[in-house]
């Protein structure tokens, strides 16, 4: 049955996304640490959990739209959410565990938008320093220069 391949689905993106976290704490120790090689692999790694996510997503919406034909139910989208608001009985053994997926996936996301946040801060921070250590070595004549390639 289809709840079952949704089910699938959504745990595989949970480990996704467990992966994406791990690799941006990797990331942001390896700006903190400055360690550049560190840096470049957990780039590296995040690019391929993102194309992983990428095709999931795709494969949660094949099987939400595989599901609401089973069904016979007409969605406006393939989200969760328009699936589950149809109350449909087919449903309702899986729907208990589909809901706590959700749940957790949107806490998942929360976190991942959070730690992207703070390394945004903490590059701004480190161009800045930067920039100012530049200016301070070239001296004030020369700012235009660094304000042009940092």
């Amino acid at each position: 049955m289809s709840s079952q391949n949704l089910i699938t689905t959504l745990k595989t993106q949970e480990a996704n996304l467990d992966s994406l976290m791990g690799t941006l704490e990797e990331k942001k120790q390896a700006i903190i640490k400055n360690n550049y090689s560190l840096l470049n692999a957990a780039l590296i790694n995040e690019q391929n959990i993102l194309h992983n996510i990428g095709f999931e997503e795709k494969n949660r919406l094949k099987v939400v739209q595989d599901l609401a034909k089973e069904l016979n139910l007409e969605l406006k989208d393939a989200s969760l959410e328009s699936i589950l608001s149809k109350n449909n009985f087919l449903l309702k053994k899986e729907n208990k565990e589909i809901q706590q997926l959700r749940k957790s996936l949107k806490e998942k996301i929360i976190r991942i938008s959070n730690t992207n946040k703070q390394l945004k801060d903490v590059i701004d921070f480190s161009r800045s320093l930067i920039k100012d250590t530049i200016i301070m070595i070239a001296g004030l004549k020369k700012r235009e220069l660094v304000n042009k390639r940092v």
